[in-house]
Order: C-alpha cells, then structure tokens, then sequence
C-alpha cells in the first residue's frame, strides 16, 4: 500500500484501519498520521473554548486559573496538560451556582464530589477523622 504523505509502498500492518474508505485502511502511515494530525487537531483550542463556556468566564479568567501550579486543597504540583493523569487540574466549581471555586487535583475534587458539595457531609467527615470511634463503641 503506498501512503499518500511520504509516498512510500508499506505493508498493510503500517496503516491503520477504516471502515469509511474503499480500501479499508487510512491513506497515510501511521508514521505520517502521528506526525501530520496535530495540523488538524487541536485539543488545547478546543478544551478551552469549552471551559469558557462551561463556566461562563473570560480569557483573562481562564489563563488566571491555568496559571495554577498547586491544588488550592493539598497543595501538591499540577498541570494542566492531558497525559498527566493523577497530577491534571481540575476547575473545580459549585454543582448549584456554577461558580468557580479554585484548581484543585483529581483527588481532592473528586473527593469533594463524592461528598456532594454539601458542608455538612464534611464536617461529618472531619469530626470522624479528629474522633474516630475505633473498637470503643458504644
């Protein structure tokens, strides 16, 4: 199969597959794929406008946000990029309000979701933590 970027007669195992052409393979090699589709897709252009709009901010909003380095919770190092997995930052914001609250890690936001935002679940929590019933029960 030739790729239709670099030119070159690859086998078939150098293409990935797909349904919607005649041959049943992209046009370009995986190695040209990788390469070119960054010209077409642009996940940070993207993302951002969606945050934007998600949130209802400014760009001056949105850049003061991404400017974080540090959950506002924990304050362990975070970044914004989308392979960063355990380390991302997370807008975090009030599920009635909508506004925006800080940056926070995946831990701590989730665990403030899982809470349901509601500030009597956390002082349930903290009081756990500070007195723990242990084996006294009683």
């Amino acid at each position: 199969m030739k790729c239709s970027a670099c030119k070159k007669d690859l086998p078939k195992s150098n293409f990935y597959k797909e349904s919607k052409t005649t041959r049943g393979y992209q046009y370009q090699c995986k190695k040209c794929h990788i390469k070119n589709k960054d010209k077409y897709y642009c996940p940070n252009k993207t993302s951002r406008r969606i945050k934007r709009n998600r949130y209802n901010i400014s760009d001056e909003d949105l850049d003061a946000l991404m400017s974080v380095k540090h959950c506002d919770i924990c304050n362990k190092e975070i970044g914004w990029s989308t392979d960063r997995r355990g380390s991302k930052a997370y807008i975090d914001h009030c599920h009635t309000t909508n506004e925006v609250r800080g940056v926070l890690c995946m831990q701590c936001n989730t665990s403030i979701g899982k809470l349901g935002d509601d500030i009597a679940s956390i002082q349930h929590v903290l009081n756990y933590i500070k007195n723990p019933p242990g084996l006294c029960r009683e």
